[in-house]
């Protein structure tokens, strides 16, 4: 494995462009590494305890403080991380952490993971620990694991420690196959539509999905020989047992096979240029969230309608596992502008207050 985490000088954000929620059984996802970073300084402070602070990393206006529960749970995954790694005063193993950071918490576990790489990649240089990507994988996930469970997605982590930016990257987690796939083409941008509306039990809904996937391959087991999880189901078995799945569990599976082919088609269409393609497949993985997977979000879901009818706009979908109401939009770069204050425009017809709007 290629050890690009230790030349990194900062760490970029990641995003899942497809494949949403298939990794915690074995899915495949296509996912992209933006260009907004984070990196931190530290400093032993020769005490048990840690002090963490965040800060803009170019001047951006970005309040850290407005989201309670999400500079709370970010504040525990960094704690927790400098326990992890051995310490030159083992009696004492707190630090200072100053993290300078272009993050906002919509951009959800993608941007969770960048923060935690920053602390592991300064950690290791203040405590002169020679580590490698593997390293960063494995302290990133069992980090994770400890706080979110199997929410915690390796996609994020393979490809913020290891990707180059604006790339995006297939990962098959059944294979453990990672690769680079293309990059994205100068005449288009993602970008990220911010609401600055805060989900409530983001982690409850999450869990509650990955429950019912598991009641959901419990269940096709007494019809399906050797199934270990929902990648062992075919479209072509569920049409056939649409009747004797209870309709919720038969939704679910139903979202996780048919996002698996948008994966698929996704990677087909960057290959062949056609980011309208890819685009409709966005707007296709949102409206099965919404429908199928029941992550329904309102000030989303209008944005999202709404992008359908902005000219430039290929492609938007919810975030999904971000704390924050928040799309990510494909955008022909030539109609950047227009976009983002008819969008704007529309949404504060409508709410009352404006975007935040993120070039990636």
């Amino acid at each position: 494995m290629e050890n690009t985490a230790t030349t990194k000088t900062g760490f970029p954000a990641s995003f899942i462009i497809l494949g949403d929620h298939t990794h915690y059984n074995e899915g495949i996802q296509l996912s992209w590494l933006s260009q907004i970073k984070s990196d931190a300084h530290i400093e032993e402070n020769n005490s048990d305890t840690t002090d963490i602070h965040l800060q803009p990393r170019s001047g951006n206006n970005i309040d850290f403080s407005e989201h309670r529960m999400s500079n709370e749970l970010l504040v525990k995954l960094l704690t927790d991380l400098t326990y992890m790694l051995p310490s030159n005063n083992p009696g004492n193993p707190g630090c200072d952490i100053v993290l300078k950071s272009d993050i906002p918490f919509s951009f959800g576990l993608g941007g969770y993971a960048a923060l935690q790489a920053s602390v592991i990649k300064s950690l290791a240089e203040k405590r002169e620990l020679k580590l490698k990507a593997e390293h960063y994988l494995s302290m990133l996930f069992q980090n994770e694991v400890k706080t979110i469970g199997k929410i915690s997605n390796q996609v994020h982590h393979q490809t913020v420690v290891t990707g180059n930016i604006n790339k995006f990257y297939r990962t098959d987690l059944r294979r453990k196959e990672f690769g680079e796939f293309a990059r994205l083409p100068e005449d288009l941008i993602f970008a990220v539509f911010d609401t600055g509306k805060i989900i409530k039990d983001i982690k409850d809904t999450c869990n509650d999905r990955i429950e019912e996937c598991t009641i959901g391959v419990d269940g096709l087991s007494l019809y399906m020989w050797g199934i270990k999880n929902l990648r062992d189901v075919k479209k072509a078995f569920l049409k056939s047992h649409d009747k004797i799945i209870p309709a919720l569990i038969l939704k679910r599976v139903k979202y996780y096979v048919e996002e698996l082919e948008r994966v698929e088609a996704g990677l087909d269409f960057i290959e062949n240029g056609d980011y309208a393609g890819l685009g409709k497949l966005m707007f296709e993985s949102h409206n099965d969230l919404d429908e199928l997977y029941n992550l329904h979000y309102p000030a989303v879901n209008f944005l999202v309608t709404k992008a359908k009818n902005i000219s430039g706009i290929l492609g938007s979908k919810l975030i999904t596992c971000s704390p924050v109401q928040a799309t990510i939009n494909l955008i022909e770069r030539e109609y950047s502008e227009s976009v983002f204050e008819t969008a704007d425009r529309s949404f504060y017809s409508k709410y009352g207050k404006h975007l935040k709007i993120y070039v990636l």
